[in-house]
């Protein structure tokens, strides 16, 4: 499930349907019908539903919120919290980016200092006013200082993580060309229409049980409905009005779904 909303209904369609596949789709990939195409896939700057639901595919938290909403492991390992004012977090070894670079320090650094940087410009940055610095104190190893002590500070560590720039490479544009650790790596997208993703075998999570993602932009919340009873569309994740959702259901050849969730997203 894709979403974090007070409920996460999930809308699928069955085997039956797979017939009316586009032939541009590729074999072993999941269509997704979404609202509404994302506005950024750097996940430090996207703040819109569309994007952020791409960003929990592309890319992994440093800390993750279980199903009962605890601080729970994600690329970090464990995480130490030896006064007030400090937090280290220690990372998973041998973690890999999409491009095949290894998880590091100094990628946690690079994503959270852009948060202190006064000209990265972001919705996200009074998450972190009281963030005083953050540093690599080993190859796996990060130092969070706060100006002031601030005991949920740990919540503001759910955060993806971007890769930090390669020396004498060109600037990375994660908003369009994303790079990150999570189950789908980036194919290539096409303005209010669609993006493609691969599943990434590599994933410290495992390997997705499909191919990939495509998820397409379809504005309409009727057309969404009807795509995905002609079977072009093999799943929605919440962008469904309850009265459509009411029609499909009486569809034997779908499925609804319904589990609890968080509305913070």
């Amino acid at each position: 499930v894709m979403c974090r909303t007070c409920l996460a209904l999930v809308v699928l369609v069955g085997g039956a349907l797979g017939c009316q596949r586009s032939a541009e789709i590729p074999p072993g990939f999941l269509v997704v019908g979404m609202v509404s195409f994302p506005n950024n896939l750097d996940p430090r700057i996207g703040t819109d539903e569309a994007s952020q639901k791409i960003h929990q595919v592309l890319y992994t938290y440093l800390l993750r919120v279980d199903d009962q909403l605890r601080i729970v492991p994600g690329l970090a390992s464990s995480w130490d919290h030896p006064d007030p004012l400090t937090y280290i977090v220690h990372l998973r070894p041998g973690v890999r980016f999409h491009d095949g670079r290894v998880l590091s320090a100094a990628d946690v650094v690079f994503t959270f200092s852009s948060f202190l940087d006064p000209a990265f410009v972001s919705a996200r940055k009074g998450a972190y006013r009281l963030l005083d610095s953050v540093r690599a104190l080993e190859p796996l190893t990060v130092e969070f200082r706060l100006k002031e002590p601030f005991g949920s500070f740990p919540i503001n560590l759910v955060m993806d993580i971007v890769p930090a720039p390669t020396p004498g490479a060109p600037k990375e544009d994660f908003a369009r060309h994303p790079v990150g650790t999570g189950p789908y790596r980036f194919v290539r997208s096409a303005t209010d229409d669609r993006v493609v993703l691969e599943a990434f075998p590599h994933g410290f999570d495992g390997t997705p049980r499909n191919a990939g993602l495509v998820l397409r932009t379809i504005p309409d919340d009727t057309m969404r409905g009807l795509e995905l009873r002609k079977g072009t569309v093999d799943l929605i994740v919440n962008d469904l009005s309850p009265d459509v959702v009411h029609q499909l259901a009486r569809d034997d050849r779908l499925q609804v779904v319904e589990s609890p969730g968080t509305d913070y997203a």
